[in-house]
């Protein structure tokens, strides 16, 4: 698919795709580089006492989180391995659309190895 289509034409089954990609929804956010973060991303979030996490962006219950095994490491907080997006955006303060805290460095298709736990990066 090289053109532009609308939600109609691909509701109708108008739209062929030539190749099995995965569709990754845009959180409409963009990282500390400028680059658009997606469902799927893998992500470093940097927090508290120089620690940072690797998270990969995942879509539920209406929202976008970051959902990583050791997330509360960074956040000093019981938030059961997800952080939503929306509650960093806030807490950033009024930077336009971008996270200072968040970093892309892949996504689960192309870089599944990534996935890992909390860091120290003072190591």
């Amino acid at each position: 698919m090289s053109k532009p289509f609308t939600l109609n034409e691909l509701q109708a089954g108008l739209i062929q795709f030539d190749c099995a990609c995965p569709i990754m929804q845009f959180t409409d956010l963009k990282d500390v580089n400028g680059n658009e973060i997606y469902e799927g991303d893998i992500v470093q979030v940097s927090g508290n006492d120089g620690y940072y996490v690797t998270a990969k962006v995942v879509y539920e219950c209406g929202a976008f989180w970051f959902y990583a095994k050791n997330i509360s490491l960074v956040f000093n907080e019981d938030c059961d391995n997800m952080v939503m997006l929306a509650s960093m955006y806030i807490e950033d303060g009024d930077r336009g659309d971008s996270l200072d805290m968040v970093g892309v460095v892949g996504n689960i298709y192309e870089n599944p190895d990534l996935l890992g736990g909390a860091t120290n990066g003072k190591d």
